[in-house]
């Protein structure tokens, strides 16, 4: 009797038929089944960028340009957290890296939207033609 008390007193789990290694199975199957989440951001925005210049609905400007800020952020969480931050010439970290990254991505959005002709700098639609274009001609 004094058995069942201890094995009540340390859970259903250690009293379960399938012993410690079908435990740890299921705790890795577990955690690989968990980890299949969302794509890194860095990966996202890859993404997003890719499909912002095949012309796909769902990769907006404006959502493009969100995932940049989320990236931006993570890039200044990781600065700051960095101790390499402060060191000159401490080396390629990883922010450092992922700040190169969103810059190469950042110049391939700049080009989608260019060829899109939604401008550098402006809304979606044409850029402006150039001054003088529209005067009327003289009579």
């Amino acid at each position: 009797m004094g058995s069942q008390a201890a094995d009540g007193a340390r859970g259903a789990c250690y009293a379960s038929p399938m012993g410690r290694s079908g435990r740890a199975f299921a705790a890795l199957v577990l955690a690989a089944a968990c980890s299949s989440g969302p794509p890194p951001l860095r990966e996202q925005v890859r993404r997003a960028v890719t499909a912002h210049a095949r012309g796909d609905a769902e990769a907006t400007q404006d959502h493009v340009q969100a995932l940049f800020a989320r990236l931006d952020a993570e890039i200044a969480r990781m600065q700051a957290a960095s101790p390499a931050a402060t060191k000159p010439g401490g080396g390629l970290s990883a922010w450092k890296a992922l700040q190169n990254e969103r810059y190469r991505l950042w110049t391939a959005f700049q080009v989608a939207r260019v060829e899109r002709g939604e401008g550098a700098r402006g809304g979606a639609g044409k850029a402006p033609e150039p001054p003088g274009t529209d005067r009327e001609k003289p009579s």
